[in-house]
């Protein structure tokens, strides 16, 4: 395997209370967590999750009750 690139900031505290971009991707963009249904012609297009895309988005909304300083606001699927 090829060495994993460094992705933090070198020196920056991340235990700060701040604002952070995650973003989850799974092997070969695979549609493992959804995918899109709908064309856009006659319905509207949106993201039906499979049962391991249930199973994070339950885990995002959820993650207060185990982190209690930690939110989870706002966030979007893009599958």
């Amino acid at each position: 395997m090829s060495e994993r690139k460094m992705n933090r900031l070198r020196g920056f505290d991340y235990s700060k209370a701040g604002n952070y971009f995650i973003k989850i991707c799974v092997k070969d963009r695979s549609e493992m967590l959804g995918k899109i249904v709908g064309d856009g012609v006659l319905d509207v297009p949106f993201v039906q999750l499979s049962g391991y895309g249930e199973i994070v988005e339950r885990y995002i909304r959820t993650i207060h009750t185990h982190y209690n300083h930690l939110r989870i606001p706002k966030y979007i699927k893009l599958w």
